[in-house]
């Protein structure tokens, strides 16, 4: 790595390096050598709140992109070298590392869905063992006289279960709704990635597979989730905000709906370029994590503050 973009810090066994709740540094590590042990109040990863990570690993991300306070503690378990890299080196970051900051995004991307999944009650295995939720979701939306995003979930239902009773009902509906067909998107050519959605429609469903991450260009989307037959608003992502962007990196099915709340306009970038991208435009990448950083932040806080954890880590024992 480049002295320019980082600086190689020594830590002694037990040392500090960074606290819960304190205020961020600006900047992200990445393990040299050694051995750091991982706290935080909600689990990080297999049903463990404290992990022993090794050469190669990263912690601190989210607080450095963003400038939030500290998320977890870490503690040097062996005498360390830690790499910091500061926010505003981020891009040169990616841009000479590219695998790294693919790593990172990604390891973003699953704890978002992760947090996300813990603050609506519901687990993965729902969404990707269960493509009949989006029947569950057409309905949804139809008692709710939304019928552009009915018609659009009906059909996405029907490509994953084309025959039984549902799929007869589903396309029963679909008939009956053709009327609001106009302005639903199913199919865009490879090079389409441009694309207009007028008010009212979806862009994707929750449980849908996907391979495209969307940047507005212009517009308001509204991102939710259907728990329990109940509408959650996750989030209202406007002009220059990125979504859809942890299915294309993880692989796995759409974990929330979008829906434009106003006339859209959109890039969509396919699963196949996303390497590409971060090789030619690396501050996409950069957007990526820092929005990814900033979501995790938020969703972390409403579930301290939703008391679905215990008491918030304040400290490591060493």
């Amino acid at each position: 790595m480049s002295e320019r973009i980082f600086s190689l810090l020594a830590f002694r066994k037990g040392a500090r390096i960074v606290n819960y709740g304190s205020n961020s540094t600006d900047c992200f590590y990445v393990i040299h050598s050694g051995n750091v042990r991982l706290s935080c109040d909600i689990e990080i990863v297999g049903g463990r709140n404290t992990v022993i990570l090794g050469p190669g690993n990263f912690f601190s991300v989210e607080s450095g992109l963003t400038g939030r306070t500290n998320l977890e503690s870490a503690v040097a378990e062996s005498d360390a070298a830690i790499i910091s890299v500061r926010r505003n080196k981020f891009v040169d970051f990616i841009r000479e590392y590219q695998k790294n900051a693919l790593k990172i995004i990604q390891y973003l991307s699953a704890r978002m869905r992760f947090l996300d999944n813990l603050l609506t009650g519901r687990k993965n295995s729902v969404v990707q063992k269960s493509p009949g939720h989006l029947y569950d979701i057409a309905e949804y939306y139809n008692l709710q006289k939304q019928y552009k995003a009915a018609y659009y979930v009906y059909n996405r239902f029907l490509e994953q279960i084309p025959d039984g009773e549902k799929a007869e009902h589903a396309k029963q509906m679909i008939k009956k709704l053709e009327k609001y067909a106009e302005g639903v998107r199913f199919k865009f050519s490879k090079k389409n990635i441009y694309r207009f959605y007028p008010k009212g429609a979806m862009l994707f469903a929750e449980g849908e597979c996907g391979n495209e991450l969307f940047v507005i260009r212009e517009g308001v989307v509204r991102i939710t989730k259907i728990t329990d037959s109940q509408e959650k608003e996750i989030s209202i992502l406007q002009t220059g905000d990125i979504m859809g962007e942890m299915s294309l990196i993880e692989g796995l099915p759409r974990s929330t709906s979008a829906i434009a709340i106003e006339d859209c306009d959109v890039l969509a970038v396919e699963q196949d370029d996303f390497p590409q991208l971060i090789k030619s435009d690396p501050a996409v990448a950069m957007r990526i994590g820092t929005a990814l950083s900033d979501r995790i932040w938020i969703t972390h806080s409403k579930i301290i503050n939703s008391g679905l954890t215990k008491t918030p880590l304040l400290e490591t024992e060493t």
